[in-house]
């Protein structure tokens, strides 16, 4: 009997859930920019995951839906403020910019922000 409880207490996996992701921008939801680079500063606001956090940048032209590419190749970092430019903004037509924080040891620990802006 003891032999099994050995056995059992081996094979049991403790699996570690990190805080859930939290963050602010120092975007608004509605945003000019006079140039087709907009800074962005991304501050997370819970607690930094150990190994770090991957950050994807995605944005869509509102009326058509297409990728506005080439943007900031998504990168890993173990900072709680992050600074980038969103690039190649059209003039006059609205964006949706989103950008996705990934926790690098728990693929499911995510949290997306989203924004507008236009170059004018």
């Amino acid at each position: 009997m003891l032999f099994s409880v050995l056995l059992l207490n081996a094979c049991i996996k403790t699996v570690t859930v990190g805080d859930p992701l939290e963050a602010t921008l120092n975007a608004g939801t509605a945003n000019i920019s006079l140039t087709p680079n907009f800074p962005v500063t991304v501050t997370l606001t819970s607690k930094v995951p150990p190994m770090g956090t991957t950050i994807y940048v995605t944005v869509l032209d509102e009326a058509s839906n297409t990728a506005i590419t080439p943007q900031v190749p998504a990168f890993t970092t173990t900072a709680s403020v992050s600074s980038f430019n969103i690039i190649n903004l059209p003039q006059q037509k609205w964006c949706i910019v989103n950008i996705k924080l990934v926790e690098v040891n728990n693929k499911n620990n995510t949290l997306t922000k989203s924004f507008r802006v236009i170059y004018k």
